[in-house]
């Protein structure tokens, strides 16, 4: 089932038009059907998101012409054998197509040599390089040899376009958004019963399929214990601990729409001394983040007053030691908060625009891995996940860098040796006064605690 109706996709069409700001078409590709290796077993299609975006269109093997300025789509539909229905079942016809997605003409791909024939008469906008040689490829060879090619007008127009959501995709958000907090309410409920980690993901995600979420946003993160320290952690397969902290950081997805949330939970159902020191001082960071997020503030100040907040923290807990400005001047945070804050969530869990032209990456610890570096506009969806860790390679790290080694210290440190790490992400969407959760899940220390109980 769809939730965003054909109107949003035309009036995108025609937003991206006003971004290029000159006339021409826009040519796009959707993704292609595949088999796994050399066999005939079909691999799932996930659309190109632009694509998606511009048309609608979810089903593969699609191409597009968009008219810029007037947004006027053609879709070109694949090209069929006669034995396919057979094996997919019957294809709607042209007509169908059309009407689903308000199409101005739907044309077999028989017949696009001839239509594509024409656009040597105009401006080509494609997304990048490589779409340029598979349009050079579609088109008609004396076509291709005339025709004038942009690789940049257009992948610029999506990135202003799709950066700033509109409340259609800001429903579907916060639509999957609430599917995966309550995957993360059954899971802590449930998780007294599992004795692996692939088990607490296989529960997130059985529920989010029962709800019509047949993809997940990205590889989910299941870490017991040390595995929680690893930040890209996926082999999901390790025993469950009753003394374990679990770090889960998973997302549905909706209509290509992503959610991200991470949450941590103590497989014996209440915090201990460690894991309630280490969670309250995260939980702490991210909602002073919270409080910052408006129209007009710099994301980058809000990944340093997260370091701010985290140093604190550490520092009442005896883990660092020195002055807070020397900590942070000296980037000794970035031991345990290895990574940027957040990043733009959207039709990729990672979404577009993060960096604006002429504005490039710090190159200091954790600050290198910023995803986001713009001033915050209403309307658009960023992540907040600060987090602490203990990771045996940045502590091996730390202890060979004298200056920083200085600020730690070791003794208690080594009481948090195999503990792993806490995270805690909600997916916030930027409104003209703050901002607002889309996220669910609890995250009060009380509140889990009490999830894990009933």
């Amino acid at each position: 089932m769809q939730h965003l109706p054909k109107s949003f996709f035309a009036s995108n069409r025609t937003r991206v038009g006003q971004f290029i700001g000159e006339a021409g078409h826009v040519f796009l590709f959707g993704n292609r059907s595949g088999v796994r290796d050399d066999t005939d077993t079909d691999l799932e299609v996930r659309q190109e998101a632009n694509f998606f975006y511009l048309t609608g269109v979810l089903d593969a093997n699609y191409s597009a012409v968009i008219t810029v300025p007037t947004g006027e789509l053609t879709l070109i539909a694949p090209q069929m054998s006669p034995d396919d229905p057979i094996w997919y079942g019957a294809l709607p016809s042209l007509a169908e197509v059309k009407e689903k997605h308000g199409a101005e003409r739907v044309i077999e791909a028989t017949a696009a040599p001839a239509f594509l024939g024409e656009l040597k008469q105009s401006k080509i906008f494609v997304i990048n390089e490589d779409f340029k040689r598979l349009a050079i490829a579609a088109l008609p060879a004396a076509a291709a040899g005339e025709a004038s090619i942009d690789t940049e007008k257009l992948m610029e127009a999506l990135i202003e376009s799709r950066m700033i959501k509109r409340p259609e995709e800001i429903a579907v958000l916060r639509r999957v958004n609430k599917i995966s907090s309550d995957a993360f309410v059954l899971m802590m409920q449930e998780a007294r019963n599992c004795r692996y980690e692939h088990e607490l993901e296989s529960i997130f995600m059985s529920y989010a399929r029962r709800r019509g979420c047949r993809h997940m946003a990205y590889l989910p993160i299941v870490g017991a214990g040390n595995n929680g320290a690893v930040l890209h952690y996926m082999a999901n397969n390790a025993p469950l601990k009753k003394t374990d902290l679990v770090l889960v950081d998973a997302g549905a997805e909706l209509d290509l729409y992503a959610s991200d949330i991470t949450r941590c939970f103590p497989m014996s159902g209440t915090f201990d001394e460690r894991q309630r020191t280490v969670y309250t001082i995260v939980l702490n960071a991210q909602k002073a983040v919270a409080t910052m997020i408006r129209p007009g503030v710099d994301w980058t100040d809000c990944h340093l007053a997260a370091e701010r907040v985290l140093a604190e923290g550490l520092l009442a807990a005896n883990i660092l030691r020195g002055s807070l400005e020397e900590i942070l001047e000296k980037r000794a945070m970035s031991v345990f908060f290895p990574h940027g804050l957040g990043h733009f969530m959207g039709l990729a869990v990672h979404d577009v625009g993060g960096y604006p032209k002429g504005v490039e990456r710090i190159q200091k610890p954790s600050l290198q891995y910023l995803r986001c570096r713009r001033v915050l506009q209403e309307g658009m969806v960023i992540t907040n996940e600060p987090g602490i860790y203990f990771n045996e390679e940045l502590v091996r790290r730390a202890k060979e860098n004298a200056e920083v080694s200085a600020l730690i210290n070791w003794e208690e440190v080594e009481k948090y040796r195999g503990f792993g790490g806490v995270r805690i992400e909600d997916d916030i969407v930027v409104t003209a006064d703050g901002c607002e959760s889309l996220t669910t899940a609890p995250k009060e220390i009380e509140d889990i605690e009490k999830v894990m109980r009933s």
